[in-house]
Order: structure tokens, then C-alpha cells, then sequence
């Protein structure tokens, strides 16, 4: 790594991720404030809500910064990159993508100020790296991975035949054990070789030949390659060697060690957000439908009009607030019940007949999906809570 990356390759992480961001903003301008916006916006604390007409200037701030520290990425410059990103990020929810927790992340270990040995920082970067693919394959250990997300992928790189319990359950332990092959030096550099055919086979399926599905996540995977040969490739220790003495020189591994390696844990029940345990088509995260019967012409953008189901029979609509976000943003919400009655709320606002009209929540059982269960949520009850 240092033949080909110079002494510091920790600049050239930096350079790969800024790369990496600016065409993924690109790639969603909506959600970042560049064009029109129908989607509800989510400030994590109401009081920034005047500051979200205020996005399309932090974008262009956020991609002059980002441009700057491909230039010269020195720890100030990181620095002032992620509090314009991070405030977007407040300004609303949604913006929080798996991608985006992630740079931050890595962006946030490399900028920690103090005097660090390069080996501690190094590590913290590499155990959230494991994280993303150990949680990744875990969360695929599910009944909906394997009876939907499974058949669409394989459908994709036209291997419908292998459809089964059995391969399913090998790719997500596949996955799983790319975090874990990643851990010790007589794997890693095996499994390194490995993360470059999982995200191929991944560009494979989502890729243009493919689904063409979800192309704000093409450049995360070719980067995911790249970040991980950086990381791991040349290095021959164990992270657990010298461990008390990696933590003594860099307290941040004991907040990255619970945000990463435990707090993902939790998501099974519902005491972590999606978003924030790398449930990457998992198939589990509850999904939002917000029915109604009548709205105001300019309560839903032009783009919901193929995504409404309608009932012939009772004349009730039900639009899936997931597809409404991909249909705009060309990315995910943020999956989570709280934010989805955040969404439910401000469309109660403006359809006719609030009074019947509403939030339905599903949510998935794991193991069996006939426990999964819906949730009714009426607009009375949403907009009583404001």
C-alpha cells in the first residue's frame, strides 16, 4: 500500500470517499435540495425547518468542499466537509442514507484530532468496514430475503433456477463472513479478493444489464473495493492484537465498537433504525402505505400518480411511501415508524377527508411472515400528536 499510495494512505481514503460523494449527490439532486421537491422534509429537531429552503446553497457548498478535499485532503478541510454535510443531514432525515452513515463515519475517525499513532485510527476504519458486511449478511437471514429479494436479484442475472432456502441462506453467510474473513491476516487478504466478487456480482444486479435499480448506490460498491484493499489489503496483524492498547491511544473505538459491532443488534427489536444497522436488501424494514380517498391536486408530485393503487370497489388509494421516495430521490427513506408518521402527518394536512384517511404500517416477522402484522395509524391520531 505505501509503494502505491505513498506514506499516507489515509489521504487517499479520503480522496476515494469526496470522490465517491460527489457523484452520489449527483446522482440524487432532489433529495439534497437541487430541483423540485414534493417528499416531506424531516428535520431532526423542528426548529431547523426554516433552514431547509436553505439545501440547494449548503449542496453547493458541501460539493466545492468535497472538490477541495479530493485536492487537498488535510483533517480541517474533512473537517469543515462533514458539518455541511451533517447539517443537510439534520435539515432533514431522509438524507441519512446507509452510504452517508457510513462516510461520515470513516470521514469522522480520519479528522479526530490528537496525536494518534496511524495503526489505531487505521483500526477504528477497519471495524466499522467489518461491521457493514457482518451486519449486511446477518440481516439476511430472513424468511422475506429468501421469498422475495432473493428471486428479484437472481431474476436479474437471469438465475431464477437457483432460487432455494439453501442458496439464500450461503449468501447471506457469505456476506457475513466477509466482516469476519476480514478480522485476521492469514484470511484477509482471500476475502479481500472476495469483497471485489461480491460487489461485482452486486453491480451485476442493480447494474444497468441488470434491474437497473438504485444507481445512487453503483459508486458506494466500486468504492466499497477500494476502501477495503487500502484497509486491509497489506496489513498482516490481528485488530485484537495490542486491543487494550489500541483503545488506550484512541478512546473512539469504544463508541465505534457499540454503534457498529452491538448497537445493530438491537434493530430486531425495533431499538435501532434501519438505516444505522446495515440492513442492505434485507426485505425486513417496515414499510409505510398511506391510504386515503380524496386529495388536494398538489398533496402528491406527478411522479406518485403510477405508484397509487386504488380499490375499485370502495375507491380507496393507497400510495407506498417507500416507492414515492425512490421514484423522487432515486434513493431510500428513511425507513423507521417514527419518520413514517412523520410523513403521514404533513399529507394529512392536505387530503380531503382526513377523517378517513390515514398511516398503515407493516410490519415484518422474520422468521414467519404470517405474523406479520399491520399497523393502523388515522390521521385524527397523527395530527393530534403534533
Amino acid at each position: 500500500m505505501g509503494l502505491l499510495f505513498g506514506q499516507e494512505p489515509w489521504r487517499w481514503i479520503v480522496r476515494t470517499i469526496a470522490v465517491c460523494l460527489v457523484i452520489q449527490l449527483l446522482l440524487t439532486p432532489e433529495l439534497w435540495g437541487w430541483g423540485e421537491r414534493m417528499y416531506p422534509s424531516l428535520p431532526i429537531f423542528s426548529f431547523l425547518r426554516p433552514l431547509f429552503a436553505f439545501s440547494f446553497y449548503f449542496l453547493i457548498l458541501l460539493l466545492a468542499l468535497l472538490i477541495w478535499m479530493i485536492i487537498d485532503p488535510r483533517r480541517l478541510n474533512i473537517r469543515l466537509g462533514l458539518a455541511v454535510l451533517l447539517t443537510l443531514v439534520c435539515l432533514d432525515i431522509t438524507r441519512l442514507q446507509v452510504w452517508i452513515y457510513l462516510w461520515c463515519s470513516l470521514l469522522f475517525v480520519v479528522s479526530w484530532p490528537g496525536q494518534l499513532t496511524e495503526i489505531s485510527r487505521f483500526n477504528a476504519m477497519r471495524w466499522i468496514v467489518i461491521a457493514v458486511y457482518f451486519w449486511g449478511g446477518l440481516h439476511k437471514f430472513n424468511v422475506y430475503f429468501v421469498e422475495d429479494n432473493l428471486p428479484w436479484m437472481l431474476e436479474a442475472i437471469h438465475l431464477q433456477n437457483w432460487h432455494s432456502e439453501w442458496l439464500a441462506g450461503v449468501i447471506a453467510a457469505g456476506e457475513t463472513l466477509l466482516g469476519i474473513g476480514l478480522i485476521w491476516p492469514k484470511t484477509r487478504r482471500l476475502t479481500v479478493g472476495g469483497v471485489l466478487i461480491f460487489h461485482l456480482i452486486v453491480l451485476a444486479i442493480l447494474g444497468p444489464f441488470g434491474q437497473n435499480w438504485n444507481t445512487s448506490v453503483w459508486p458506494w460498491n466500486i468504492t466499497m473495493v477500494i476502501i477495503v484493499y487500502l484497509l486491509f489489503y497489506d496489513y498482516q496483524t490481528s485488530l485484537f492484537r495490542n486491543f487494550k492498547i489500541q483503545i488506550a491511544t484512541f478512546p473512539l473505538l469504544l463508541p465505534v465498537f457499540f454503534l457498529f459491532g452491538l448497537a445493530p443488534i438491537l434493530n430486531d427489536w425495533k431499538k435501532w433504525d434501519e438505516q444505522l444497522s446495515f440492513k442492505m436488501y434485507a426485505g425486513t424494514n417496515p414499510e409505510g402505505i398511506f391510504y386515503y380517498y380524496d386529495a388536494q391536486p398538489d398533496c402528491f408530485p406527478a411522479v406518485t400518480d403510477t405508484l397509487v393503487i386504488e380499490s375499485e370497489r370502495t375507491g380507496k388509494k393507497h400510495l407506498i411511501l417507500d416507492e414515492w421516495a425512490f421514484a423522487e430521490f432515486n434513493a431510500a427513506p428513511y425507513a423507521s415508524a417514527k419518520h413514517w408518521r412523520k410523513v403521514a402527518r404533513q399529507i394529512c394536512r392536505c387530503v380531503d377527508a382526513p377523517e378517513r384517511s390515514g398511516l398503515e404500517i407493516l410490519w415484518p416477522d422474520r422468521w414467519r411472515k404470517d405474523h406479520e402484522f399491520w399497523e393502523k395509524i388515522p390521521c385524527s391520531e397523527l395530527l393530534n400528536a403534533d
